[in-house]
């Protein structure tokens, strides 16, 4: 009849990199996946707004914990995180063909590892510095963190000043 129709669907769902076909079928209010070599009877009626996924797997209860991550998920289960990416399998093919990205160095840079505000600088530009010596203080949640220096070096640039509100990963000083 008109309007209705079967949804039969092939997606490849990349799990921290590692690529797997999947054919998803909706069946009688449940959704069957063929994943590995493997059926799994999935039910649940989560949305893509819960932060929950509560459900069943092949009967057995699940309850995993959904962050979005730019095109992407974060699944949680058990204390494990998965970085999860649904993907058609041609757009799979085109992300295998991709090179990959080269993390940035970041061995020179002192980084904060919190969001905050930076309560001080304890070293200068030019200054010599040994493996454990204070170079700032940063502030995050009323408490105050001293950052130290993980190896010898020599400062090189300091980006921000005292005062300067903080983001995870920000860079605030650079080593020669």
């Amino acid at each position: 009849p008109r309007g209705e129709f079967e949804l039969v669907r092939d997606w490849v769902v990349v799990i921290n990199g590692e690529s797997h076909p999947v054919s998803v079928s909706p069946a009688n209010g449940e959704i069957e996946v063929r994943a590995d070599g493997r059926n799994f009877v999935i039910t649940t009626d989560w949305s893509t707004s819960q932060e929950l996924l509560k459900g069943t797997v092949n009967g057995e209860d699940v309850c995993l914990q959904v962050d979005r991550n730019g095109s992407g998920y974060q699944l949680w289960h058990l204390g494990l995180r998965a970085d999860v990416r649904i993907l058609s399998p041609e757009a799979a093919e085109f992300l295998d063909r991709m090179p990959p990205k080269k993390k940035a160095d970041m061995t020179k840079k002192l980084l904060s590892p919190m969001p905050g505000l930076l309560v001080s600088v304890e070293v200068v530009e030019g200054q010599e510095v040994k493996a454990d010596e204070a170079l700032a203080v940063v502030e995050a949640m009323k408490m105050e963190n001293q950052l130290l220096a993980e190896r010898d070096g020599i400062v090189s640039v300091i980006h921000l000043d005292p005062g300067d509100s903080l983001d995870v990963g920000q860079v605030i000083l650079e080593f020669e």
